[in-house]
């Protein structure tokens, strides 16, 4: 929050400055179910990795998830996503903590997931509680990992053995 102010400066002759100072503040959300005519109603809306990137370089990838609230009550998903390898291993589970969707709204909530050494496709299952009555909605996607180093490497080795191959085939008879 902001509020102005004004103060006086000694060293012109006290005259009036304005300015602005900044008040910190807390401030706790309350909801509040009162009783009558209640609306729960809420869907996935999209699940996408880093804006809908589907290939990366690395494994730090960030998946989007984005909740619309269309009923009168605040709802709070939450869930799961899977990460399974092009074999259908899984590889690791990522919990997505519940976050508060307010009524007629829609939320984004970011999930981190940061792992070395990643090659290859990989596939995320979003398993989504919708945050009443048990309600899911399942999403996955795909995504490949390249890592741009050790193919750079393992490109450079076969051209430099098709390289000396050629070499010598060119320079003796067998």
């Amino acid at each position: 929050l902001f509020t102005t102010t004004s103060k006086k400066r000694q060293e012109d002759g006290g005259g009036v400055a304005a300015g602005a100072a900044i008040v910190s503040r807390i401030g706790v959300l309350f909801f509040v179910t009162v009783p009558g005519d209640t609306k729960r109603e809420g869907a996935l809306e999209s699940f996408v990795a880093n804006g809908g990137r589907s290939i990366f370089t690395k494994g730090d990838i960030t998946f989007q998830t984005l909740f619309r609230n269309t009923g009168n009550m605040h709802l709070n998903p939450t869930g799961d996503i899977v990460i399974r390898n092009m074999l259908g291993t899984e590889i690791e589970t990522v919990k997505v903590e519940p976050w508060f969707a307010l009524p007629q709204s829609l939320r984004l909530r970011e999930v981190v997931w940061s792992r070395a050494n990643l090659m290859g496709r990989y596939t995320a299952e979003l398993t989504l509680n919708r945050g009443y009555d048990g309600k899911t909605d399942v999403r996955t996607l795909s995504f490949w990992v390249i890592p741009v180093v050790p193919v750079a490497a393992g490109l450079a080795a076969i051209f430099f053995l098709f390289f000396i191959i050629r070499l010598i085939a060119t320079r003796f008879e067998i």
